[in-house]
């Protein structure tokens, strides 16, 4: 993916608040918003990636408490990355920024959230996420549940709540978010009107006595193809789909629609996540462009971009 200084694209979400202690309460969402605010002032220690080598932060914050809005910009730092190179070919030249050994190449991603809840859907929050390499959504899911986490075992009074059982002492617990993309137009039309080939369910492999393949090939992953019939009932398709999916989320975490859209040369494939159905990748969701911008944007930025998010959250109010 590369980035172009005038326009930017951005990604549709929602932002699900969890909890696994079943008599815990659900916080709102400004309450963690609260924790990334201070993640961001005290400047926190970076989320690392990839064995540590990649490296992300909070780098701005802010709050709209009239338009109950938060925006976030997160920072990753790649130091794998290549030195970055210019060139003009018209005079045949060409120069390359050489990194530090203690610096990475950087993106920086806006995502502006809705703190109100979507009417009818209880811990849902509108989001729309910037696009930018190295800064997946199961990334920046991961740097903000880990603030989250980070903060609440040092101090277990942040979230509590009480036990069954009358019990007296309150129990901490730790919540937690889930991003789901929003789903495109394109979406359920390809799978009303496409032609549906199968869909596989797979599960991590765990290894175990007997299963073992030497010393140079190991076990990835257990999965199952199961043959979608072209009777579906018209309209209900993708509903269909998605509650078997979730029936079967006990034994298989992931799933893989392989379908051909009408009109296409070639078929492709949309994966999801089991236990919820919600989208995993980009292929299918729902974008918007943002352009043309001015003044123009660089890869990475130090503070939140003004004029950029003001762009996004027009689309935030819109969608909300």
């Amino acid at each position: 993916m590369a980035l172009k200084a005038h326009e930017r694209e951005v990604l549709h979400a929602d932002i699900i608040v969890r909890r696994r202690a079943e008599q815990a309460p659900f916080p709102a969402l400004s309450a963690l918003s609260e924790l990334w605010l201070r993640a961001m002032t005290l400047k926190l220690p970076p989320k690392r990636f990839e064995k540590g080598t990649i490296t992300a932060i909070i780098a701005d914050c802010t709050h709209d408490l009239v338009d109950d809005t938060v925006t976030l910009l997160i920072s990753v730092a790649d130091p794998n990355a290549s030195d970055s190179t210019y060139a003009d070919h018209s005079t045949r030249s060409s120069r390359t920024i050489a990194k530090t050994a203690t610096e990475g190449n950087e993106y920086s991603a806006h995502v502006v959230i809705s703190l109100r809840e979507r009417a009818g859907s209880p811990q849902t929050y509108a989001c729309l996420i910037e696009r930018v390499p190295t800064l997946s959504v199961a990334r920046i899911q991961s740097v903000l549940n880990d603030i989250v986490s980070r903060y609440c075992k040092a101090d277990e009074t942040l979230f509590t709540y009480k036990g069954a059982g009358g019990q007296k002492k309150p129990k901490p617990y730790i919540p937690s978010l889930l991003i789901e993309l929003v789903p495109s137009a394109d979406f359920e039309n390809d799978i009303e009107t496409g032609v549906l080939s199968y869909l596989k369910l797979s599960r991590p492999a765990v290894a175990s006595a007997g299963t073992s393949m030497g010393p140079f090939l190991k076990l990835q992953d257990y999965s199952l193809n199961v043959k979608v019939s072209s009777q579906l009932p018209a309209g209900q398709k993708w509903k269909t789909i998605k509650n078997a999916i979730i029936g079967k989320s006990g034994d298989f975490s992931k799933a893989r629609l392989y379908l051909r859209p009408r009109d296409a040369a070639s078929s492709t494939s949309v994966e999801f996540d089991a236990a919820t159905g919600a989208l995993l990748g980009e292929a299918y969701a729902r974008k918007s462009r943002i352009g043309p911008l001015s003044p123009l944007l660089r890869n990475g930025a130090e503070t939140i971009v003004a004029h950029l998010e003001a762009e996004m959250l027009k689309l935030l109010k819109a969608d909300r």
